[in-house]
C-alpha cells in the first residue's frame, strides 16, 4: 500500500541529481595560466546528501556515473560522509561534468567556466534506474539543474517524483535557476512540471515568468526561503520549498514571509 511502512524506509531522505568536479584556481590566479587546480566533489543534491549524513540524517544519493576514477572519486568523497549510494547507476561509457572557477578580484568578477555536455547524467533516462532504490527514504529532494541539464534528464527529475508521490513520499524542489543553462520561461516549465508529477494544478505558478524577468531587471531579489501556501494546494504530505539564490519564484501577496 502506497505510503505504508515510512518509518521503516531504508533512509530519511533521498535525493537525485548530477556530481561534477570543481576545479579552482588558488586565490588571485586565473584559469588560463594556472599551473594547478584545487579539486572538489559537488553539486545541490550531493550537497544536501553528503551535509544530512554528516550530521546523523539518513540519506541516499541517486545518479548515473562514469565506470572511471573521476566517477569513482565522487562516489568515495560522498561514501566517506555516510551517504548511501545504492541507488547510483553505473555507466561504461560517458564522461563526468566538470567546472572551472576563478575567484574575483576587484574588479574582475568571478568567472565560473561548465565543461558538462554529455554526462553520463545528462545522458540519463528513466529506464536507468531501479525507483524503488532511488526512493528509498521518506523524502525525495531533486533540484531544477536535473530538469535543465536535458531533456532526458528532466524526464527522470519528472518519474522521481511522481515515483516518489506513489510510495507516499514528501517531495522538495531547489529551483536552483542557472541563467546559463535556462530561460525564465524555461524555468516556469519546470516548476509548472514539478508540480503536475505531485498532482496538483500548475495554475498557482502562473506569475513565475513575469518574476523572473522582473528579477534580470534588477528588481528585489525573493525572500530567502518559504514555503509557498496559497491558492491550488499539492496533496497534503507533499511540501516544496523555494531556495536562496533561484531566479524566477512566484511571488504572492498571500504567501508567508519567512521572518
Amino acid at each position: 500500500m502506497p505510503g505504508s511502512g515510512l518509518a521503516e524506509r531504508r533512509v530519511a531522505v533521498s535525493t537525485l541529481g548530477e556530481a561534477m568536479l570543481r576545479l579552482s584556481v588558488p586565490t588571485g590566479g586565473r584559469i588560463q595560466d594556472a599551473p594547478a587546480f584545487d579539486v572538489h566533489v559537488g553539486r545541490p543534491e550531493a550537497n544536501v546528501a553528503y551535509a544530512l549524513a554528516r550530521v546523523g540524517v539518513r540519506s541516499s544519493w541517486a545518479s548515473v556515473l562514469p565506470r572511471n576514477p573521476l566517477g569513482e572519486r565522487v562516489a568515495s568523497v560522498l561514501a566517506s560522509g555516510g551517504v548511501d549510494l545504492a541507488p547510483v547507476v553505473w555507466a561504461d561509457r560517458g564522461r563526468l561534468g566538470t567546472f572551472f572557477v576563478e575567484g574575483g578580484a576587484s574588479p574582475r568578477p568571478t568567472l565560473v567556466v561548465y565543461d558538462r555536455s554529455g554526462s553520463t547524467m545528462a545522458e540519463a533516462t528513466p529506464g536507468c534506474f531501479d525507483w524503488d532504490q532511488v526512493v528509498g527514504g521518506r523524502h525525495l529532494h531533486p533540484s531544477g539543474i536535473t530538469f535543465a541539464i536535458s531533456d532526458s534528464a528532466a524526464d527522470v527529475a519528472r518519474v522521481a517524483i511522481q515515483e516518489a508521490r506513489a510510495r507516499g513520499c514528501t517531495v522538495s524542489l531547489d529551483v536552483n535557476r542557472r541563467a546559463r543553462l535556462w530561460t525564465p520561461e524555461q524555468t516556469l516549465r519546470c516548476c509548472s512540471d514539478a508540480v503536475r508529477a505531485q498532482g496538483a494544478s500548475p495554475s498557482a505558478f502562473a506569475n513565475v515568468s513575469w518574476r523572473a524577468r522582473s528579477s534580470a531587471r534588477g528588481a528585489p531579489n525573493p525572500p530567502r526561503c518559504w514555503k509557498r501556501s496559497g491558492g491550488p494546494r499539492c496533496p497534503p504530505t507533499a511540501c516544496r520549498w523555494w531556495t536562496a539564490g533561484s531566479e524566477g519564484l512566484p511571488r504572492r501577496s498571500d504567501a508567508p514571509q519567512r521572518r
